[in-house]
């Protein structure tokens, strides 16, 4: 909560060895790693979590997530599914759901469920990222321009988002 991710892990890992089946533990544990840029040992200590309590929303998210930034696409729909079967509202989920979609070549799954995210949340950095990149591959450069532009307004740090932009004005 306070943002400090690498004093929540000195914290976390020995909490995780010292009670192995507290999947609480093992998610705070995931979702520090992820803010401190460790993606592999974050996945793992996620998948533990979900093992530990397989139903838990945040924890299928968190993993959703993890995954999707190491590319893996294909092995985060079906826990993106399963959370949005359990919260069907969560626009996070529906975002990162988007975003493997698209990543796996699913274009218009993709589109809708970015869209479905815009629809409630006009500026939401991941869903007009994969709106940009649908655009994109519909060779609709402007359209995908102004994506580009919302996902960096709403997340400046987004490499991937910079990066698109310079090809969408290219």
């Amino acid at each position: 909560a306070a943002h400090a991710p690498l004093s929540a892990i000195e914290v976390l890992d020995p909490l995780t060895r010292i009670c192995p089946g507290a999947a609480q533990y093992q998610y705070l544990l995931g979702v520090a790693l992820m803010q401190a840029g460790d993606l592999v040992t974050a996945v793992d200590a996620l998948e533990q979590a979900q093992r530990l309590e397989p139903d838990r929303e945040l924890t299928l998210v968190a993993l959703g997530l993890a995954l999707n930034s190491r590319k893996m696409y294909v092995e985060s729909v079906p826990h993106l599914r399963r959370s949005l079967e359990r919260q069907p509202g969560n626009i996070e989920a529906i975002a990162a759901l988007a975003e493997a979609e698209e990543g796996i070549g699913n274009i218009e799954e993709a589109e809708s469920l970015a869209r479905r995210v815009l629809a409630s949340s006009d500026a939401h950095a991941t869903a007009n990222l994969v709106l940009g990149l649908v655009l994109m591959k519909h060779e609709r450069y402007a359209e995908a321009r102004d994506a580009f532009l919302k996902a960096i307004a709403a997340n400046a740090i987004s490499s991937r988002a910079h990066y698109q932009l310079s090809l969408a004005y290219a």
